[in-house]
């Protein structure tokens, strides 16, 4: 067995093989002990029985899709939601869904939804309404990207 010192900067150095005179380095199963700026770690072991792949690369489908989603805003004024709700021919249903809420619920949802200046993309009310609106996840994030792009003339 050999002990190594791994830097804060990184680097990797062989401390020579572990001895009975190092008892800390030399224990089998040893942890990471701390030494100012760096630390000792047993060395790497092999794996038994674990088949390792390299991951495919994404495909360009695939990073288009993960940038889109970083740029679905997490957030948006309620009138911008408002309004492309109204747009999609979805905003009767929406407040449908919030007047057949049992009282007081339908009361604290029908104030929170008027109320609210933003509305959250992953808000607990949003997401709780999408499927009963017929919206998938795919969908909601494409109706946040129109309405982020609504300007009031």
């Amino acid at each position: 067995m050999h002990n190594y010192i791994i830097s804060t900067n990184g680097t990797i150095r062989a401390l020579g093989p572990a001895t009975s005179r190092h008892p800390i380095t030399s224990a089998p199963g040893v942890r990471p002990v701390v030494f100012g700026e760096s630390f000792l770690v047993p060395p790497p072991q092999p794996l038994r029985g674990v088949a390792l792949q390299q991951a495919d690369p994404p495909t360009p489908e695939q990073i288009a899709a993960a940038v889109r989603k970083l740029s679905v805003p997490t957030s948006l004024p309620s009138w911008r939601v408002e309004a492309v709700l109204k747009i999609a021919g979805k905003y009767d249903a929406a407040m449908a869904i919030i007047d057949a809420l049992p009282e007081p619920q339908r009361t604290i949802t029908l104030t929170a939804w008027v109320k609210n200046e933003q509305v959250e993309r992953h808000g607990a009310l949003l997401n709780a309404a999408l499927p009963v609106l017929g919206i998938s996840d795919d969908e909601a994030d494409t109706m946040f990207l129109q309405a982020a792009s609504l300007t009031p003339n």
